[in-house]
């Protein structure tokens, strides 16, 4: 089994601790790029509460990924043809 990492951050009023395979930096980066999205989506809905927001961002972070798998998937088809 590969080395996990507990790595612990807060996002809103919660502290988390997220038990990953990823080392601090890359982490540390993760964490930078939530509270910057956090910030944005708190600035555009001052009142929501923090647990929405958590749920627009991850629905956000899938909708961003959805579409670099279908665009992946493009690609590949277009490569095979």
């Amino acid at each position: 089994m590969a080395n996990l990492n507990r790595y612990k951050f807060s996002f809103g009023k919660k502290t988390l601790t997220l038990t990953t395979e990823y080392d601090n930096l890359f982490m540390e980066e993760i964490e930078r790029l939530a509270q910057e999205k956090y910030q944005a989506l708190k600035t555009q809905m001052p009142n929501a509460d923090d647990e929405t927001l958590a749920l627009l961002l991850a629905i956000n972070t899938l909708s961003v990924q959805l579409n670099r798998e279908m665009e992946w998937a493009k690609q590949n088809q277009e490569e095979d043809k």
